[in-house]
């Protein structure tokens, strides 16, 4: 168990630089910061549901409850990986709708992608608060 935790704080610290460097610079399409961020999350949800199944159908020896919470993190991070898919257009119609609030195209545009977007951020919600109750619960612990 302490190599997986070393492994998973070396992983999570990698990752966390990544997405904080993204964050700061707003990267170019197709940039390599970019390419891994994708990578590392895409990489992470595959973890996650494949450890997740694993431990649900009792291959790991880990508790039930922290296979869901592993196939509920994956659900949530899907729920990233498509918002991510969906907003890039959103600044430059937001740009668009600063420069000239009367715009109505933009406004309309601006409208539609949150409404896209809308259901994948409310499922992040979800998916990380019964992730969190599960913890709570915990089933199959006595």
């Amino acid at each position: 168990p302490l190599r997986l935790c070393a492994m998973w704080l070396a992983f999570a610290a990698l990752w966390l630089a990544v997405v904080w460097t993204v964050h700061l610079r707003d990267p170019a399409p197709g940039s390599a910061i970019l390419l891994a961020d994708r990578v590392l999350r895409l990489g992470a949800i595959a973890g996650f549901a494949t450890w997740g199944l694993a431990t649900v159908a009792g291959l790991t020896g880990w508790p039930l409850f922290l296979g869901v919470k592993l196939l509920l993190l994956a659900a949530a991070m899907i729920c990233g990986v498509i918002i991510r898919r969906v907003l890039p257009p959103f600044a430059q119609a937001f740009a668009r709708v600063l420069a000239d609030p009367a715009d109505a195209a933009a406004q309309a545009a601006v409208a539609g992608l949150l409404a896209r977007v809308r259901v994948f951020v409310m499922g992040i919600w979800i998916f990380v608060s019964l992730a969190a109750l599960v913890g709570l619960w915990r089933p199959g612990i006595a």
